[in-house]
């Protein structure tokens, strides 16, 4: 897992893991984690169900030590058929035509037996 890595305080010079602002922007690490300065961020910090609204958290490793994993929440696309998804395209048209094939094997049982 060869990967590079810096060390970094927050970009907008406060000390702080997050806040949010009146207007609704965020500050310190969380701000950064949201505009996409950063990628990833490793603290202390203590998970809210407002800071969850736009970062995700990684369930802590060791309980005792309370250092999180946090990244930025990926944007999903929402649809109808999201449940499709789930299986490639030609699975799909196996199914289909696996269907259509015991359909007319019951029909032509149905109209040939005596």
């Amino acid at each position: 897992m060869f990967f590079e890595y810096e060390v970094l305080l927050p970009t907008d010079g406060s000390n702080d893991f997050g806040r949010k602002d009146p207007n609704g922007d965020w500050s310190g690490l969380v701000g950064d984690l949201v505009s996409g300065e950063v990628d990833i961020a490793v603290a202390a910090m203590t998970m809210t169900s407002e800071r969850e609204e736009v970062i995700d958290f990684v369930a802590p490793y060791f309980d005792q030590s309370g250092i999180s994993i946090i990244i930025r929440k990926p944007i999903r696309e929402r649809s109808l058929f999201k449940f499709m998804e789930v299986l490639k395209i030609e699975v799909w048209l196996a199914i289909l035509g696996a269907l259509v094939v015991t359909a007319l094997m019951l029909w032509l049982l149905d109209k040939f037996s005596p």
